[in-house]
């Protein structure tokens, strides 16, 4: 099963387009090709294009060019309506 966020409002796509552009400078600091760092994961350079770009968004991808990078991958589940819901409303795996 492929998982894919599903991209519902602008601010999601933003905050996804966001992930793209620091993935992308973080490669770059390491002075990492797109090819380097699909090499790292074991996949084609353009499968790691298409998560940059955000054209396709697998978190198992995500997860491995992380960790490619040296990252971790953090996720945290916070209600849309955060100014009515305390903080232990919010779920981080």
């Amino acid at each position: 099963m492929r998982s894919r966020l599903v991209r519902q409002t602008p601010g999601d796509m933003q905050q996804v387009q966001v992930l793209g552009v620091k993935f992308r400078a973080i490669r770059r600091a390491q002075g990492l090709t797109l090819a380097e760092a699909a090499a790292r994961i074991g996949v084609a350079a353009s499968r790691v294009e298409t998560c940059a770009r955000c054209t396709d968004f697998n978190l198992a991808l995500v997860q491995a060019y992380a960790e490619a990078l040296g990252f971790f991958v953090h996720i945290a589940l916070i209600p849309r309506d955060a100014a009515n819901h305390t903080s232990q409303q919010a779920v981080t795996l």
